[in-house]
This record gives C-alpha cells, sequence and structure tokens, in this order.
C-alpha cells in the first residue's frame, strides 16, 4: 500500500505538471509586476471607496469625498456629477488600455513568454476598471443627498461625453490624414532598436501606442479644463474628480516609464527619488506666507493687566477653543452664536478668544462680525454658514494645480507665484467669507479694536517647526516679566516691522498635517531664500487652546490689585472623558514595531489634557473665588451609539452638520453650561 501511494504521488509524469504549474505561477507574477501600476491605481481607487466606510480607520480622512454637491443648485449639481463620472471612466480607460499594452507588448520587450488575448482576458481588461467605476461612481450616487433626476443626468451625460471622445480618439488614432499623426505612425521618435513601441513588420508605431497616445491627451485635456473650470467657478470642482484626475495622469505617466526602464532594469523609484530630490535644492519649493508691513499708526498691543485694567470690575468672560479641523470651526462657531443669542449681554464681556486650528476658523468668523462691541444676533445663521462651509475642493484644487506644477519646475515660484499653493487657495476662501470690512482685516487693526473695545483680543496658536515653541498671531501681548517665557514666542516680537492678515492668521493656526503645508514668513520685499522658521497647526503643542488663555490671564491677574471675576469658556470639538480603562487592542512584530508613534501621538492628547487640567488647577486655587469654568464638549455618536471620529479634512456631510445642531439643541451637559454662563453674567459670581 504504501508503495503504491509513494508511486503515485512520485511518478515521473507528475513532475513536468508540477513545473508546469509553477512555471504558470512565476509567469502569473512577472505579468503582475509588468502591470503594477495600472494594478496599484485600481487598488488605490477601491481603497477610497473601502476607506469612506465608518468602520475604516481612513474614513476620518475620506469623510466627505463622495459627498458631491448635496446642497447645490441643479445646474451646478449637474455639472459636478458629470465631471466626476468622466474623470472615474478616464481613470478606468488608463488602468485597461495600460495594462492591455503591457500585456501584448511584454514578449518583444522584456522576452517573456507571450499571452493569448482570449475573449476572457480582453473581458477582464474591461471587468476590473468598470469595477472601479461602478464602485466609485455607485458610491456617490448614494452618499450625495441631491435630487436623483441631477444625479442621473449627470451620468448619462459624463458617459456619453466619455464615449464620443474615447471612439473619436480611436478613429483618429486610425486616420491617415494628419502630418504629425503619419511621423507618429512611422516611427519617427521612436528608435528602432527599441522593442515593443514599433509593428515588426511596417516599422510603424503600433496602434495601440497610438491610441494610448490620444487617451493621455484626452486625460491632459480634461486636467486642463477640470483646472480652468476650477478657477471660473470658484474651485466649485468636485473634489473627487480632481483625485481621479490625478490618478489617471500618474497612471499614464508611471506606466509608460517603467514599460522604457523595465527592459533595463532600473527601479521606476530612481527617477521619482531623483525628481523630488532635484526639486528640493530650490528654495522656492518651499511654502511661504505673506507678511504685510506694519503701518506707521499701529499701536502697541495691550497686554492682560491693561485690558484688565480697562475692564474695570465687569465680569469678563475668556474662550478657549478646541482643534479638530472644520467639525471644530463649526461646533466653536455654533456655541459662540449659541451663547449669543440665549445669554444676554454675552458677546460685549468676551475679552479673550484663545483658538487653535479649525477652532481658529470659528473664532474668526464669530470675532470678524463684532460691530459696536458685540456681535448682533441676527448674523449668527451668516457665521454658521460661514464657519461651516466646505473648503475641501479649494484644498485640492490646490493640490492639483499649482502644488504639482512647482514640484515639476519649483523655479518658476517667484513674485507673487511664491504664495501660489493649497495653503494660499484655501486662507482666500476664508477671506472671502468675512464680511466686507474685514477682508483686509490685520492683526494690527485687530489690536486697535481690542484696545478700544470694540471686540475681543484674540490669539491664534500656532507651533513653529524648529524649535517646537507655541507661536502666538495675536491682537495682545503677554508681558516680558511673565513666568512663562520659555517656549513662546509672538508674532509682534518676533517680527515687530510687520503685520498679517487675520485669515493668514488662522490659516497657520489650522495647517492640518499634510492637508495644509508647513510654511514660512515672507516678508515685504524679502527675499525668497531668507531663513524663517515654518509655522504649522497649533494643537502639536496644545491642542485646546488653554496653555495660552492660562498664561495671558496669569499675566494680567499677577499686574492689577482688583481682580475682576473670569469666567473660563472652553469648546471642545470631540469627547476627551475616559469611559473605559485602557486595553490591548494589538500586538505582535508589528505593534512592536509601531508602538513607540502611536504611543507619542496619544501621548500627545492626553499629556496636552492632563496639563491644562492641573494649570487650570492652580490657576483657580491661587486666585479663588475670581475664576469660575464652563465646558462645552461635543459628542457625536452613529446609529450604534459609538462613539464618531471628527472629520480630517476641510468638508462637513449634511449628518456631521446635523449632528452639531442636534449636539447644541439636545445635549443636558451642554443645557447645564448654558445656565453657568447665564447665572455667571446675572449675579456676577461662579455658579454653584
Amino acid at each position: 500500500m504504501k508503495r503504491f501511494l509513494l508511486e503515485v504521488h512520485f511518478s515521473p509524469r507528475s513532475v513536468p505538471e508540477i513545473m508546469s504549474y509553477f512555471n504558470r505561477a512565476l509567469q502569473f507574477l512577472n505579468y503582475a509586476y509588468l502591470i503594477r501600476i495600472p494594478l496599484l491605481t485600481w487598488a488605490l481607487l477601491m481603497g477610497l471607496w473601502l476607506g469612506s466606510f465608518s468602520e475604516s480607520g481612513a474614513e476620518p480622512i475620506l469623510r466627505g469625498i463622495f459627498d458631491v454637491a448635496s446642497s447645490a443648485p441643479f445646474l451646478s449639481a449637474f455639472s459636478q456629477f458629470a465631471a466626476v463620472t468622466l474623470a472615474a471612466l478616464l481613470a478606468g480607460t488608463s488602468i485597461g488600455v495600460s495594462s492591455r499594452l503591457v500585456v501584448c507588448n511584454a514578449h518583444a520587450r522584456f522576452r517573456s513568454v507571450p499571452v493569448e488575448l482570449s475573449p476572457g482576458l480582453e473581458l477582464l481588461f474591461r471587468l476590473i476598471p468598470l469595477s472601479s467605476f461602478a464602485v466609485v461612481v455607485g458610491t456617490t450616487l448614494v452618499r450625495s443627498e441631491s435630487n436623483w433626476l441631477v444625479k442621473l443626468l449627470g451620468l448619462i451625460v459624463g458617459s456619453t461625453l466619455w464615449y464620443f471622445i474615447t471612439i473619436g480618439a480611436r478613429n483618429f488614432a486610425a486616420s491617415q490624414h494628419s502630418g504629425w499623426v503619419s511621423t507618429l505612425r512611422a516611427g519617427g521618435w521612436i528608435p528602432p532598436d527599441e522593442p515593443g513601441y514599433l509593428d515588426p513588420e511596417s516599422r510603424n508605431l503600433q496602434g495601440r501606442h497610438l491610441f494610448a497616445t490620444y487617451q493621455l491627451l484626452l486625460a491632459l485635456c480634461a486636467y486642463l479644463v477640470y483646472g480652468i473650470s476650477g478657477v471660473v467657478g470658484h474651485f466649485n470642482v468636485p473634489t473627487l474628480s480632481l483625485v481621479l484626475m490625478m490618478l489617471t495622469l500618474v497612471c499614464w505617466a508611471l506606466s509608460g516609464t517603467a514599460f522604457f526602464l523595465d527592459r533595463y532594469r532600473v527601479p521606476l523609484l530612481i527617477p521619482i527619488v531623483a525628481l523630488v530630490s532635484l526639486g528640493g535644492l530650490f528654495t522656492q519649493s518651499d511654502y511661504f506666507y505673506q507678511g504685510l508691513p506694519l503701518s506707521d499708526q499701529a499701536i502697541k498691543p495691550l497686554n492682560a493687566a491693561e485690558i484688565m485694567a480697562k475692564n474695570g470690575n465687569t465680569p469678563m468672560i475668556l474662550v478657549a477653543t478646541t482643534g479638530g479641523g472644520i467639525q471644530a470651526a463649526g461646533w466653536t462657531a455654533r456655541v459662540l452664536t449659541g451663547l449669543n443669542e440665549e445669554v444676554n449681554g454675552f458677546s460685549p464681556h468676551i475679552r479673550l478668544i484663545s483658538s487653535v486650528s479649525g477652532g481658529s476658523v470659528g473664532a474668526l468668523y464669530f470675532s470678524a462680525a463684532y460691530r459696536n462691541g458685540e456681535v448682533p444676533k441676527a448674523d449668527s445663521n451668516t457665521i454658521l454658514a460661514n464657519a461651516e462651509e466646505s473648503s475641501l475642493d479649494q484644498v485640492a484644487w490646490g493640490l492639483s494645480y499649482p502644488d504639482l506644477l512647482f514640484v515639476l519646475f519649483p523655479w518658476l515660484k517667484d513674485g507673487n507665484l511664491a504664495f501660489m499653493d493649497r495653503g494660499r487657495i484655501l486662507e482666500s476662501s476664508w477671506r472671502n467669507r468675512l464680511p466686507d470690512s474685514q477682508h483686509d482685516a490685520t492683526l494690527a487693526s485687530w489690536k486697535t479694536d481690542a484696545a478700544q473695545g470694540l471686540r475681543p483680543a484674540v490669539i491664534f496658536n500656532s507651533t513653529l517647526v524648529e524649535s517646537g515653541d507655541r507661536y502666538l498671531l495675536s491682537s495682545t501681548a503677554i508681558s516680558d516679566n511673565s513666568t512663562s517665557q520659555t517656549g513662546r514666542w509672538e508674532f509682534f516680537k518676533l517680527y515687530p516691522d510687520s503685520d498679517l492678515r487675520l485669515s493668514t492668521a488662522a490659516r497657520l493656526s489650522a495647517t492640518f498635517p499634510y492637508v495644509t503645508p508647513a510654511s514660512r514668513m515672507l516678508r515685504p520685499g524679502g527675499r525668497i531664500y531668507h531663513r524663517e522658521a515654518h509655522a504649522v497647526d497649533g494643537g502639536y503643542y496644545d491642542n485646546y487652546g488653554m496653555a495660552s488663555l492660562l498664561d495671558w490671564l496669569d499675566d494680567g491677574l499677577q499686574s492689577i490689585p482688583a481682580r475682576p471675576k473670569v469666567l473660563i469658556i472652553e469648546i471642545r470639538a470631540s469627547p476627551v472623558s475616559k469611559e473605559t480603562r485602557p486595553q490591548s487592542s494589538s500586538y505582535g512584530t508589528l505593534f512592536q514595531l509601531t508602538h513607540p508613534l502611536r504611543t507619542l501621538e496619544n501621548v500627545r492628547g492626553t499629556g496636552q489634557l492632563s496639563h491644562n487640567l492641573l494649570d487650570e488647577a492652580l490657576i483657580n486655587r491661587l486666585y479663588s473665588p475670581n475664576i469660575c469654568e464652563a465646558t462645552f464638549e461635543f459628542s457625536n455618536t452613529d446609529a450604534r451609539g459609538c462613539p464618531r471620529e471628527e472629520p480630517l479634512n476641510w468638508h462637513l456631510t449634511p449628518d456631521d452638520r446635523r449632528a452639531l445642531q442636534a449636539a447644541w439643541s439636545n445635549s443636558e451637559t451642554v443645557k447645564q453650561s448654558i445656565k453657568r454662563v447665564q447665572s455667571f453674567l446675572a449675579e456676577g459670581a461662579c455658579p454653584r
């Protein structure tokens, strides 16, 4: 019996079969490697879809990317859906055509085993790109809250346009009427000793190469049209369509480069690293924010003691608002406008707003709405709309056009073009929403307003990359004899001869990692090569705004004999309380490799919170009973009651907006905090 089994398993006939399977596997891996760029493009498209689900770790940063034209008018929504459909089909075309081209020419160019283009394989070249189109466009149709008629019309028009330009390209590739097409067909631009490009018999450029070239040109034309439409339409081009166009161009560029280099066994990473390294040699490849000349009429900013002295015995309100992207902007605006509506005399009592990251955007619009020392209640809806309006399309446009252009040609970035990047585009979108009288307002102009009691002093908290210090972009000052001098720079002390737009200050405070670039100051008339520190998000140092607020408060209370009643309002855009004990979530070698980074990230948040709470407790003990607190914390849960992470981009979905409204209207803790504010202003004392 054993001998029989041995004969069956090790018979000579089974060895060739095993080797045949082995060779087929090697052949499959060989072709998979050769078409790795189209496969990676397809995987990225599928990853966009999978990453948009709530269970995915990428959902917070991808949230809203499929929310196209949910509140746009008919014509705008229709054009946006058509743009997404066309871009998705062009992306699928790049995957299918480039894959087929490589497979058809692999035997000639790379000496691979020829593959027969069977009907099944031809079908596969169509089904794989079609699957990415189906999930991307299908998810867009489902997630958007636009009218279904508008969505379907956009789908039909975008698909029809793609069909005609694709068929037109194929017919154009088959024509012989153009002189330069004949040159391409004759292979005049391809060396004859480069296999895989020319037809071996006619020595003309292969038709599939010509078709791919036209598809690339069509993608470039669509890319340019989307770019021009973004400018003409005030950047109202869907982020998803720009992402799809970028993937399309990357697929064509890298596939063509790999097709050429793979024959010589040159890794594709070499030209990519060379391009990035070469760009880094140019000073213009850096990012800049615009400094303004300081007016001769600009006054010296008042410090905390001077503002408190002007305030007298009137109760003071100090606001610290947290970071957290556009959710923080919306929650900050909702809390401040809600208190202004429900609490009599609220806005005139605010003396300082210390804001971080997204909270700085909400604080910007609320502070800009002051007229004659208070915020009119009638402006609440405008403030909310401005703070919650999406800026994701602007960031995507800036990344897809000026940023890409200057990565390829950094030496062009000079003069006014030095400020043309996704950070400046984002800043301009915020600036355009400000009241007309505040479009060109600067920190210096708000210094005067704070000194006259027309609006509160503001601190937009940022962080300096090179030193790790807090970078306070403020309309007030902290005196030099403050107990906390280490780890802090103030704008007017770092740049005593310069000024800054308020929209720029908010942008620097809200320099969210990778979404907005780290940038450095370019002074009026300054040279682009001057070495200045880069400013990034204030959340690196303190994501709650409390460090600067308590620093400012302590500096003022130490310097005045009569201490006023102070209410500290802390606005938090996400819950920070610990409801369950910590538990292990992963283990193994990967955990051991990544846990230092995870620990640093977690310690940053808990460390900031614990230090803020400790500092606040010390301030309370030192100046009690003059200090009161009220906290407004936003807690968002999904349908299952699980906490939902805040969006890590500049877009709020309709569900996000409804959650913000529901939290303000229905939360019992919020209602209790409102009563504390009312009691403080009514009684002039800390509520019990």
